[in-house]
């Protein structure tokens, strides 16, 4: 059982994992047309017969997006996942999470903790059963439901738009391959994590690549169901209607539901939950009715309405121009009749609004009436062309838009026309000579201006005024932008050498003053810099009179008219050296080292040398004949490494060294390393290995004492890696001799039969070893140096075996850059610990920290 288990979750994590589980309906995932920013999320035991874990639920874009916000993370809806919105709905319904909390969500779930807590006992659907499926064996834990149990190929399966999607959970981008359904007007995303059993979800209703099984269907598309399910769960529905609740369920928990039933099911909630309306049984006369001015004579509009309850109410209301409505008070409450006031010259538009409440869906509901058209005197003129209410902008000396409208009157009186401007909407100002049906603004300074058109209708006397909506225009400071910027790159100079010159120039659309401001600091981040006294010009030159290592940005500023806007350049750091530094060697070769011919596992020549903060590179030499300087030596073609392997393939004597180089453009300072005699030999043993017992570091040269000296380097072929004594029984790992994909650091160390136990790594031991996949720490290490493990790409699987470590012994960065899927195990009584503290030294979120 257990190996078929194993072959069962090699076969699936495999697709699954890598993304190419495809369905039979749709190859891939496809991008919609439109956009939303509602998903609803559901959890289901449909195949075991355990109905939902979750009930189809609503999450918005905005709540998860502030959830984020109030951990610190800032969250745009462009990344919005799969994953993240169903771990953010699993922790809503308190349903423990055992992987590290992010937006993106896991990228793929194994195994969800009490999720089937107080469900019945499994039991398959009956097609399922007599398609073969059988549930051959338990649960792996009673507190998980996971993967392979029940059977070998159980699992949990996601799918978006009723698609198996072709993306993990965490990749599986809304707005880049999500497909929305719209309800009433929003748009929603419809996500379902379903618990498969067999089959590879053909047990869902989707095949893999075409492998139908005896059971296989074509999963109905449920989506619409599931967003009015839980857009009334979020109401007082189901609690007033359960009956229409429980027959939704009874089709949304069919696993293998046709098309035709999810359809009547959901028509069947939509008609149980669609609110009924009063309905209007007399209703208001649309036609014109004219009265004079101050007229007794005047007919009370008239409205009859059946209501669905003894709640239904009357409210009137009235307009001059059927846009903006004013509710007539107490006047218009409660009365099937309203009289309208004929006092004035014009035309009132007049409705009538019924309201109702609808105790079924628990919500009011209204009916409007038609609108009658009043008109005493002279009627008000009605625009046929008005102005567009959006917003024009532009800059200083632009043309702005002619603005144009017309109008007619239902009464053939004479109509003439004013345009009016303002700045702040309360008070107009006629404009002379504007009095034709299109008027062109002439706009010369910044701000915002509101014109508006006055139409007036005169007759026999009597004359009736219309207002245009009212354009809003404003005329800005443009923002500059930079047409030469800054490159987000670190550029290098020397105390008192030739000054960095930093350059950024910006231009605007407008006609105003560009100027600039300089600012430094010892971060990239604007906020955090300070504005450099009289760097105003759009070059900068950092100064080289002391050495300093400074972030540099600028800010364009555009005037016009004494307001302005502002933008930011991008950053170049700028790192002022000292003088150039000749190289000192801190790894030296020793005077003598033997190799056999052919021999395995035998260790390279190695140096290392340091030229302060300047780079170092290489360049090795050799010679046949004995000497002890480099310049009569042979310089070996694109040697340029720290380490060296002499060719071992025949017997003989070479003499080899290295020169350490450090440059600044034209500019080269170089040491040379010791000569080392380098002996090729027969091999008389069985093991094959050189002997190292001769080298020597800068402080102390081993000797052929018992007890090396502190400080002493060497390099120990057995182990292939580079330790340093730090006291008379403790030893540093300093680095490996060769890389390796597994390396397990040795807890001691038995050289000139003196035993040293290994208690430290050091900084930058391991850093950006790409090819580094595992790595065990014995339990005498007691601190570890920054950036031991930094940039191990690959590095997967991290054993610590030490109980000595703590936040101050492990350097900073010690951790930082492992490959996103690494996993570290701990001694179990310091997890809680050690979780804290590799948190702070680099570990991802990611990254999972087991007992």
């Amino acid at each position: 059982m257990k190996l078929r288990k194993h072959i069962a979750y090699l076969f699936l994590a495999t697709f699954l994992l890598a993304g190419v589980l495809l369905a039979t309906n749709r190859l891939s995932v496809e991008a919609s047309d439109q956009t939303a920013d509602k998903v609803v999320v559901s959890v289901e035991g449909l195949t075991l017969g355990q109905g939902f874990y979750l009930e189809p639920k609503i999450v918005t874009f905005d709540e998860f997006i502030q959830y984020w916000q109030k951990k610190g993370s800032t969250v745009t809806p462009e990344q919005i996942t799969a994953g993240g919105v169903l771990s953010y709905a699993l922790k809503n319904n308190n349903t423990p999470m055992d992987y590290a909390e992010s937006p993106q969500g896991p990228g793929y779930l194994s195994r969800i903790k009490y999720i089937d807590q107080g469900k019945p006992a499994a039991q398959l659907p009956e097609f399922l059963s007599e398609g073969g499926v059988v549930l051959d064996g338990g649960k792996d834990d009673p507190d998980y439901l996971s993967e392979h149990d029940y059977t070998g190929a159980s699992g949990w399966m996601f799918t978006e738009g009723n698609i198996m999607s072709n993306q993990a959970l965490a990749g599986h981008y809304f707005y880049s391959y999500g497909k929305s359904y719209t309800q009433d007007g929003d748009n929603y995303y419809v996500v379902r994590l379903q618990f498969s059993v067999a089959g590879l979800g053909a047990d869902l209703g989707f095949t893999w690549m075409g492998s139908e099984q005896p059971y296989s269907y074509e999963a109905a598309d449920k989506s619409q169901l599931y967003i009015l399910y839980a857009r009334l769960s979020e109401s007082e529905f189901f609690r007033n209607n359960p009956q229409a609740q429980k027959n939704a369920l009874a089709v949304m928990e069919k696993l293998n539901a046709t098309q035709e039933e999810v359809d009547q099911a959901y028509a069947a909630l939509n008609e149980a939950s669609s609110p009924r309306t009063p309905s209007i049984t007399t209703d208001l006369s649309e036609e014109e009715v004219f009265y004079s001015v101050n007229a007794e004579n005047v007919v009370p509009l008239q409205i009859e309405a059946t209501g669905i309850s003894s709640h239904m109410k009357y409210e009137w209301y009235s307009s001059k121009d059927k846009e903006n409505w004013t509710s007539l008070g107490e006047a218009g409450k409660d009365n099937r009749s309203y009289t309208p006031a004929v006092d004035h010259s014009g035309t009132t538009y007049y409705k009538c609004v019924v309201s109702d409440f609808d105790e079924t869906v628990n919500r009011p509901v209204f009916v409007e009436s038609k609108i009658a058209r009043i008109t005493a005197g002279a009627s008000s003129p009605e625009f046929t062309k008005n102005l567009d209410a959006t917003e024009w902008k532009g800059f200083v000396n632009a043309q702005p838009p002619a603005l144009e409208v017309s109008a007619r009157s239902s009464d053939g009186g004479t109509l003439s026309y004013q345009w009016f401007y303002s700045t702040d909407e309360n008070q107009w100002t006629a404009i002379s000579g504007a009095e034709e049906p299109s008027y062109t603004p002439e706009i010369t300074s910044i701000g915002s201006f509101f014109y508006k058109c006055q139409v007036t209708n005169t007759k026999n006397g009597l004359s009736s005024i219309s207002d245009s909506r009212i354009k809003k225009m404003t005329i800005y400071v443009d923002t500059p932008h930079f047409v030469t910027n800054l490159t987000n790159e670190t550029l290098t100079g020397r105390k008192n050498g030739v000054p960095v010159t930093l350059e950024a120039t910006a231009e605007a659309n407008d006609d105003g003053v560009i100027t600039y401001q300089w600012y430094s600091g010892s971060t990239p981040n604007f906020s955090n810099m300070h504005p450099i006294e009289g760097a105003v010009e759009s070059t900068y030159n950092v100064p080289s009179e002391n050495t300093s290592s400074l972030y540099y940005r600028v800010e364009a500023i555009n005037t016009v008219q004494g307001h302005q806007e502002k933008c930011v350049s991008e950053w170049t750091r700028v790192i002022v050296r000292g003088p150039l530094q000749k190289p000192i060697f801190t790894v030296n070769l020793p005077a003598e080292k033997t190799y056999y011919v052919n021999g395995s596992s035998q260790s390279p020549l190695s140096v290392d040398a340091s030229a302060g903060s300047d780079a170092v590179t290489y360049q090795w030499y050799k010679s046949d004949k004995e000497t002890t300087s480099v310049e009569n030596m042979e310089l070996i073609p694109r040697m340029y490494s720290s380490r060296y392997m002499p060719s071992t393939n025949q017997p003989g004597t070479t003499w080899y060294a290295c020169r350490a180089i450090s440059r600044d453009g034209d500019t080269m300072l170089y040491t040379d390393s010791n000569v080392v005699k380098v002996t090729v030999i027969e091999t008389n043993s069985s093991s094959g290995s050189s002997s190292d017992t001769s080298l020597s570091a800068p402080s102390a040269p081993a000797t052929d004492k018992k007890q090396l000296q502190t400080g002493s380097i060497w390099n120990d072929a057995k182990t292939s890696a580079v330790y340093r004594v730090k006291s008379s029984n403790q030893i540093e790992y300093v680095r490996p001799l060769t890389k390796k994909k597994s390396v397990v650091i040795p807890s001691s160390i038995t050289q000139n039969g003196t035993t040293y136990k290994v208690t430290s790594i050091s900084a930058k031991a391991f850093k950006k070893d790409k090819k580094l996949k595992k790595i065990v720490i014995p339990s005498t290490v007691t601190s570890i140096g920054k950036q031991a493990f930094y940039g191990c790409k690959s590095l997967k699987n991290v054993t610590i075996k030490t109980t000595k470590l703590t936040s101050k012994s492990i350097g900073s960065k010690a951790f930082k850059g492992l490959n996103r899927k690494a996993t570290i195990k701990v001694p179990a009584k310091k997890y809680k610990l050690y979780k804290s503290v590799l948190k702070k030294k680099g570990v991802s979120t990611q990254t999972r920290i087991k007992k």
